[in-house]
């Protein structure tokens, strides 16, 4: 039972550290940057929703 308290534990630790790396990348990247390289995309649609959803 410890084991897994641990393993849970774990991931919870590393999915904190990816969601706390996208916003800190969410913030420095501006929405024209993001339209930018939707631009360049083959399927833009996912870069577009982002940079909609970007709070000014």
């Amino acid at each position: 039972m410890g084991v897994v308290f641990v393993l849970v534990a774990l991931v919870l630790i590393g999915v904190g550290g990816l969601l706390t790396a996208i916003n800190a990348a969410l913030g420095v990247l501006g929405r024209n940057d993001l339209l930018e390289e939707a631009s360049s995309m083959r399927n833009p649609q996912p870069l577009h929703r982002v940079a909609a959803d970007i709070t000014a």
